[in-house]
């Protein structure tokens, strides 16, 4: 299986890289600036790349980079994501830039009439959002929504295309620089109604199932993993 996970280089995006590199996976590490954290998750990958691209400037030719060190694709995940400044940089990553890997990965896909896609969505789209996160919610929602025009483009071809909706997610993004001793997350995972956040790793296994054969019969889904919320 040759995969590709976009903002591998912590988080989710790493947990999911170690679980399908367990299953015997060939694993694309994207990252954009932490390049020793990129190597240490191909270093416990095993047959594994580091990609490096800024994908608030699109995808750039990440997928032929790819492609060309892995010889095809199997598995892509949109992992990468956030709040990286202005609207415009958070609409190119967050919805811009998978959209694009997925036309660049379509080909490929195609000709070998397989392919699996999860798309990595948010919580946040299910509510209003604060000022800080009105563009975030947006470009998510609309790559809830690619998902499911893919997932319908993609189903005769033998391509599946799903999202993963996270809810609160215990990760190095949600260690706030006005909240060192993490008594405010520690608030608002109490307020979720299994009285915690996720792991990463709880979010990984959904990917990888996702995107296995266990889920063959499965297209255009959107997974909430939100602990009841």
């Amino acid at each position: 299986m040759k995969v590709l996970i976009t903002g591998a280089s912590r988080g989710i995006g790493a947990a999911t890289a170690r679980l399908f590199a367990r299953q015997g996976a060939a694993v694309g590490v994207h990252f954009n600036a932490d390049e020793a954290a990129a190597r240490s998750v191909v270093a416990s990958c095993g047959n594994a790349r580091a990609f490096r691209g800024d994908l608030t400037q699109g995808p750039g030719d990440l997928m032929a980079r790819f492609l060309d060190w892995a010889g095809g694709i199997d598995v892509l995940v949109n992992n990468a994501g956030g709040v990286p400044g202005t609207d415009d940089a958070t609409m190119a990553l967050n919805l811009d830039a998978p959209v694009g890997l997925i036309r660049a990965a379509w080909p490929a896909m195609a000709a070998a009439r397989s392919g699996a896609i999860v798309n990595l969505s948010s919580y946040v789209t299910s509510k209003a959002a604060s000022p800080r996160l009105a563009a975030y919610a947006i470009a998510k929602a609309g790559l809830e929504q690619a998902t499911r025009n893919f997932a319908k483009e993609g189903a005769p071809l033998g391509i599946r295309v799903n999202a993963v909706r996270p809810g609160l997610v215990d990760t190095d993004l949600n260690r706030w620089a006005d909240d060192p001793d993490r008594k405010a997350f520690q608030a608002r995972a109490a307020r979720v109604p299994m009285g915690r956040a996720a792991t990463a790793e709880e979010i990984a296994a959904a990917i990888v199932f996702l995107a296995g054969s266990r889920s063959s019969y499965t297209t255009g889904t959107i997974l909430t993993i939100a602990g009841g919320e």
